[in-house]
């Protein structure tokens, strides 16, 4: 499935974009904040699909606990520009969060929610705060941390030996923050200080079947995650049942509008 992309200076006109896309019946699945400039991320879906932005944490999940009154689920959170942005899908599936300035409190707070059932789907870094999103399932998953790059990897080899998939990365605090969801299928990365060789890097690694389905930036590296085009339960929680569309992204790489 193809996605779309919608690009705003502000979140302004990113709302307004994000209403002629739903004029098409197209969904809102993700949105990043990028060098100055939103962009949003669209497939094709059912059900009912909202967002939700404050400057301010304590309003934003309590837009948060609305939508959940509403009957959606919290996809996907970004911060930028001062702002946290959610993303929400129409779901009967109970959704949970939690939140700290303290990365080890924050662990700590993963594991609660593992006790209690929930899986982490998505992790954001913004305002000197680590936002953990989780969604209801019966397996658990695995997250690694360090503020080496080269240990970081170190520690996604780590993972693959233990049978998990790196679903999500995330860059804060000087310190890169890795998800991990149980898989049979494998997956990849790559990274580079270099834009160019990234983009390189994205087409090297469709060559060998794999496709975007995760990007970072941080300490001045681009961080990319790929999956084979057998899209896992975990993509599909996080994504609305799809993975990036990978020749999408590469023209979205590329646009010098947006880099």
């Amino acid at each position: 499935m193809v996605s779309s992309f919608s690009v705003g200076d502000n979140l302004t006109e990113l709302s307004e974009e994000i209403k002629l896309k739903w004029g098409s019946g197209l969904k809102l699945v993700d949105v990043e904040y990028v060098n100055g400039s939103w962009v949003a991320e669209f497939k094709r879906g059912s059900g009912g699909n909202a967002y939700s932005s404050s400057a301010s944490l304590d309003t934003f999940t309590g837009k948060i606990q609305q939508r959940w009154d509403q009957g959606y689920r919290l996809v996907d959170v970004e911060y930028g520009d001062g702002r946290w942005f959610g993303v929400f899908k129409e779901s009967l599936e109970r959704n949970a969060y939690s939140s700290s300035a303290s990365l080890d409190t924050f662990t700590g707070q993963i594991q609660q929610r593992w006790n209690q059932g929930y899986d982490l789907v998505d992790v954001e870094y913004g305002d000197g705060r680590w936002f953990g999103v989780f969604k209801e399932s019966l397996e658990r998953n695995a997250y690694s941390s360090s503020a080496s790059l080269d240990t970081f990897t170190g520690q996604i080899q780590q993972r693959w030996n233990q049978g998990y998939d790196l679903v999500d990365v995330e860059y804060g605090d000087g310190r890169w923050f890795g998800v991990f969801g149980k898989s049979l299928e494998g997956n990849a990365y790559s990274s580079s200080e270099n834009l160019d060789t990234f983009t390189e890097q994205i087409q090297q690694q469709k060559d060998k079947g794999y496709y975007l389905s995760d990007l970072e930036y941080g300490d001045g590296v681009w961080f990319g995650v790929y999956e084979t085009d057998v899209h896992s339960e975990y993509i599909e929680a996080r994504f609305s049942d799809t993975a990036y569309a990978t020749d999408a992204l590469d023209s979205f790489l590329t646009d010098p509008y947006i880099w």
